[in-house]
């Protein structure tokens, strides 16, 4: 017995689908552009070739020096950088669109009659949504993906960090009829706005039984106090994938 085996359908259509990431709900997947930072990060260093072009550029990519990195500078400005503060630095990094789960999107609104100008911010009311990146099983065609010997592992609720997602054939869907197994990095949690350009948003989600037990799990993994219910709840699952 396994989590995937006790949730039947494990994924379904979204019943008010929209192209706009702006109206996803919990437990949709979206292709999100999802950045690797080096353990050093790199720096792209970069100053004026000539200090009376501010377009003409030279760029350098290093590696950071925590001891004179980020700290305040004086440099000439840059065109199409004129947004970079002094204690703020370019980084390089790889990117790449991965499958991902919005496990929340829950916020209060910053209200102009409780907190007067403050609220005049847009940046305060932008909806933003906390994202589980998904990541591959290994196979044939995939070698990079998490190892074999681990996915049954997963699956059964041994790695706090991890949260396995069987593949998925949904033939209803508009563009996503198929999908592979994967596994969730609870570890690799991250934010992102739901404006944010080149998020493509799919059709499909977790069911609500399954982004229970999902959330739950989280929740476990980021050391959150749990109600009562929730925490008889996990135990529940746990104790019929031991049977």
């Amino acid at each position: 017995m396994s989590v995937s085996t006790l949730f039947t359908p494990f994924h379904e259509l979204v019943k008010s689908y929209n192209l706009d990431p702006v109206n996803m709900v919990a437990g949709q997947i979206a292709f999100v552009p999802c950045i690797f930072l080096n353990e050093v990060p790199l720096l792209v260093e970069c100053e004026r070739a000539s200090p009376t072009d501010h377009f003409n550029v030279k760029m350098k990519i290093r590696n950071a020096n925590i001891s004179s990195d980020f700290k305040q500078k004086s440099k000439l400005p840059i065109a199409g950088l004129s947004g970079l503060g002094s204690t703020e630095e370019l980084l390089a990094a790889k990117a790449k669109l991965r499958p991902c789960i919005l496990i929340s999107r829950v916020a209060t609104e910053v209200s102009e009659d409780e907190v007067g100008s403050v609220a005049k911010k847009s940046h305060f009311n932008k909806p933003n949504g906390i994202f589980l990146p998904l990541f591959g099983v290994q196979s044939q065609n995939h070698q990079k993906g998490i190892p074999q010997e681990m996915r049954s592992r997963v699956d059964s609720l041994m790695y706090k960090q991890f949260f396995y997602f069987p593949q998925w054939r949904i033939a209803a869907s508009k563009k996503y009829a198929a999908g592979d197994e994967s596994v969730g990095r609870l570890d690799k949690l991250f934010a992102a706005s739901l404006h944010a350009q080149g998020m493509l948003v799919t059709d499909i989600k977790i069911s609500d039984e399954v982004l229970v037990l999902l959330r739950a799990w989280a929740s476990l993994y980021l050391e959150l106090p749990l109600a009562e219910q929730s925490v008889a709840y996990v135990n529940q699952i746990i104790e019929c994938i031991s049977e």
